[in-house]
């Protein structure tokens, strides 16, 4: 979310606090803090998409929420506490070229507005 909305994120830790070399599950979760910042393909700057964007709809009951952006080439979606079958209606014009990511609960989508 931090990239595609275009702002920092920042990664706290209880260790960090103390100075302390991060134990077993700290470091897990930074492992995963940084994978979820490279989520995103390299090149895409993402600008939010609002209103007319590429998602019509959605079955909430597969996915809490959709998030999206595009700019110049091709857009980014991703789907937060998505299930693997996430029900997503895009809007016309815009197809799904590929799944970019797909980790539990997450799911990001390249998209491409069709001309």
């Amino acid at each position: 979310m931090n990239r595609l909305y275009s702002v920092g994120g920042t990664f706290h830790f209880d260790d960090g606090l103390h100075a302390r070399v991060p134990g077993p599950n700290q470091q897990a979760a930074a492992r995963a803090f940084v994978e979820g910042m490279r989520l995103l393909p390299d090149g895409i700057r993402p600008v939010p998409v609002r209103d007319e964007g590429p998602v019509a709809s959605f079955d909430p009951k597969t996915v809490r929420s959709v998030h999206a952006a595009g700019g110049r080439g091709p857009g980014v979606g991703g789907g937060a506490r998505c299930q693997r079958r996430a029900a997503i209606g895009w809007r016309a014009g815009w197809r799904v070229v590929r799944v970019t990511a797909d980790r539990p609960g997450v799911r990001v989508w390249e998209l491409s507005a069709q001309k």
